[in-house]
């Protein structure tokens, strides 16, 4: 008998806490409430988007009136909450991020460790003859909540629960990833490995304000309106892939994590409760659209069709961070702005990560605009 799943989805159009509370508290009803997951004295790890360090009207980070509202369900347990997450561009200043995401603010009022767990204990776990690292106080907490939020991704087409795991890897191993697993079929691969090795207990979508278009960082606003919930992160993908507009095993994290049996991908098998979906006209990637060429006939048009970073030099502030992150060395310190080397470049899309001034751009060409 095949497994099944269950995905809540309610609609939320503002980050009211009170709003917001009672439709997260919904959302773990339907599963037996919070209480199911989370005991009297256990440490809960949540674990955030903290992409870049933008504040949250840009989108692109979790909402911190999401995190405050699971602070919240979770103490009413008797569980001590931690927060925390391992951002490309953190290292050594991982406070920028906090602040700036509004995070510091609820930590403090709510009497709430934020975690830095870079430079720290790591366990290392192997899986498919690939061994990783992942950061020891996420593997000592008793539970972990995900509190993923719904973009899109200009290399894998979509970010939301098991993307999101990719971030209780410490430091700059994630970079190296992306360059020893440059293609989306591989670096998928990767994502999933990693999310394997993660006991999440429970997967909270922050789908208010919205990324679509060549997202997680660039992409364009959208209001959404909704708030989602699993106890199967791939579940969770598979229905948010759905609304969005991907097809069927488009999305590659989301098609492997259910070929390994890692959680329910085929949407007949998973149950959804909660408010019906409007407004779901999200504008995917432009990356999906050149994917769908036939191979065959790219070998003809191929050089014509192209997708690439660029630095908009009256945005950039010249702070180094895309040189310093960039897995191949493509980007170059210049005098007044960095300067890119397509030789080298893999299109991982780490130097519009980690970009304070969004001065990153993906440019395509004219054929590839049109296509898309």
């Amino acid at each position: 008998m095949a497994k099944k799943a269950k995905v809540v989805i309610y609609n939320c159009e503002e980050y009211d806490l009170q709003k917001v509370t009672d439709k997260i508290a919904r959302i773990f009803d339907e599963f037996g409430g919070i209480s199911n997951f989370v005991k009297n004295g256990d440490k809960v790890f949540l674990k955030p988007n903290l992409l870049s360090a933008k504040p949250p009207e840009r989108g692109i980070t979790t909402h911190p009136v999401i995190v405050e509202a699971v602070v919240n369900l979770v103490k009413e347990c008797g569980g001590k909450p931690v927060i925390g997450d391992s951002p490309a561009g953190a290292m050594g200043n991982i406070k920028r991020y906090w602040v700036n995401t509004g995070l510091e603010d609820l930590a403090r009022r709510t009497n709430t460790l934020l975690v830095d767990y870079e430079g720290k204990k790591v366990v290392k776990k192997s899986v498919n003859e690939k061994e990783y690292y992942i950061s020891g106080e996420v593997l000592d907490s008793d539970v972990i909540i995900n509190l993923c939020k719904l973009k899109t991704h200009f290399l894998v087409l979509y970010t939301g629960a098991i993307k999101n795991i990719f971030g209780l890897i410490p430091g700059l191993r994630k970079s190296q990833y992306h360059k020893m697993f440059p293609k989306p079929e591989e670096f998928s691969e990767i994502l999933v490995d990693i999310y394997s090795l993660v006991p999440v207990g429970f997967h909270i979508m922050d789908a208010i304000l919205c990324m679509d278009g060549n997202g997680p960082s660039s992409g364009k606003l959208k209001q959404f309106g909704y708030i989602l919930g699993s106890d199967d992160g791939v579940a969770l993908d598979s229905y948010c892939n759905y609304i969005m507009g991907f097809r069927d095993n488009e999305v590659l994290t989301t098609k492997i994590a259910g070929e390994r049996g890692l959680g329910v991908s085929n949407l007949n098998n998973i149950e959804v409760i909660g408010d019906s979906v409007k407004n779901n006209d999200f504008c995917l990637p432009s990356n999906k659209y050149i994917k769908m060429i036939p191979k065959f006939l790219m070998m003809f048009i191929g050089k014509l069709i192209w997708v690439k970073p660029i630095v908009i030099d009256k945005k950039c502030v010249n702070c180094k961070k895309c040189v310093n992150i960039c897995p191949t060395g493509a980007m170059k310190e210049g005098l007044k702005f960095p300067s890119i080397d397509y030789k080298l470049c893999i299109n991982c899309s780490c130097c519009d990560e980690v970009c304070p001034e969004n001065a990153i751009e993906q440019k395509l060409s004219w054929l590839a605009k049109k296509i898309s």
